[in-house]
């Protein structure tokens, strides 16, 4: 099947590897002259099972209305009378209280676990560089009330088979000898040893480079989407200022993949005709999209969306 993935991120493109892997022509679309141009390119890389907290939890309402008057809150919320902003505030307040908090948190910590081992089957495979670093991550707390709390805090993911040692702060210099210096400011630490970081940029520009060499994957740069064009549920084509593009029908099933530099641009288009897009998410919280290929030709009702590495397709 003839495939169309919308943005070049290290998530499109990871999607584009796993769908040529599978044997499908892909043809990856962004318009900027290169993968990796855009988030990818400044993407902070931790590969943190350790922090797979849900972000909508009990003190998360508190938080944003804060953000309204401080900047340094680590969600923002800016206020727009735009009612799709209102609908997703609705939806997303629904999500905290502390039974979906803990619910959330246990699938998201599932999806990280699966994340990190799929990324490493992909580099295996592949052997591309990245800078990868696979000495877990370490959480230190200044005071020994915060220090408590974090240690609480991190029971859910223990408890679901996380492994997290809880260290005093000699066993902290010893992890981290830059801070032995410092240690004497520190009251404990949570460290994550199955935790890894890399270079996202670098990733996704190293198996583009894997994928053009060794896979069927074709790569349209410089190409800016202007518009989908939809009959009923079904996608036509992707306009773009060169030209329109197609993916193969079969069966009645077309496929699209847009990746998040593109999804402002299909949710909006989708805005303009009057309707809601069928979004679908793929959580990359460590890694790419195992699996997705698989998904994605079962689906004909749906855009691809991923939003900041986990890989399983969820319903929006």
């Amino acid at each position: 099947m003839k495939i169309l993935v919308l943005g070049g991120g290290v998530i499109g493109v990871t999607t584009a590897y796993y769908l040529a892997r599978d044997g499908h022509e892909v043809t990856l679309v962004d318009r900027q002259p290169e993968v990796a141009s855009e988030t990818s390119c400044a993407n902070a890389g931790l590969l943190a099972q350790g922090h797979a907290f849900a972000w909508a939890s009990p003190k998360a309402p508190g938080i944003m209305l804060k953000s309204l008057f401080n900047d340094d809150q680590a969600l923002r919320l800016k206020l727009s009378a735009d009612p799709r902003l209102w609908s997703w505030v609705w939806l997303f307040l629904m999500q905290c209280t502390s039974q979906r908090a803990r619910v959330n948190t246990i699938r998201k910590l599932g999806l990280c676990v699966h994340s990190l081992e799929a990324l490493r089957e992909v580099v295996a495979d592949t052997r591309v560089e990245y800078d990868g670093l696979n000495a877990g991550n370490l959480y230190f707390y200044r005071s020994e009330e915060s220090f408590e709390k974090g240690v609480e805090h991190t029971g859910i993911l223990r408890e679901h088979g996380l492994e997290m040692q809880v260290l005093e702060r000699d066993r902290v210099a010893e992890v981290e000898p830059a801070l032995a210096p410092h240690k004497d400011r520190i009251a404990g630490a949570v460290y994550t040893p199955g935790d890894a970081s890399g270079d996202a940029c670098m990733f996704s520009r190293a198996l583009a480079a894997f994928c053009d060499e060794h896979l069927s994957v074709t790569c349209k740069f410089d190409t800016a989407i202007q518009g989908i064009d939809a009959a009923g549920d079904r996608v036509e084509a992707v306009i773009t200022d060169a030209g329109r593009l197609r993916a193969l029908v079969a069966g009645g099933v077309e496929v699209v993949h847009v990746h998040r530099s593109a999804e402002h641009t299909s949710a909006f288009l989708a805005f303009r005709r009057g309707r809601t897009a069928p979004l679908v998410r793929t959580w990359h919280r460590a890694g790419p999209p195992h699996g997705l290929a698989h998904w994605l030709l079962r689906r004909a009702d749906a855009v691809v969306t991923p939003s900041a590495p986990v890989h399983a397709a969820l319903r929006a």
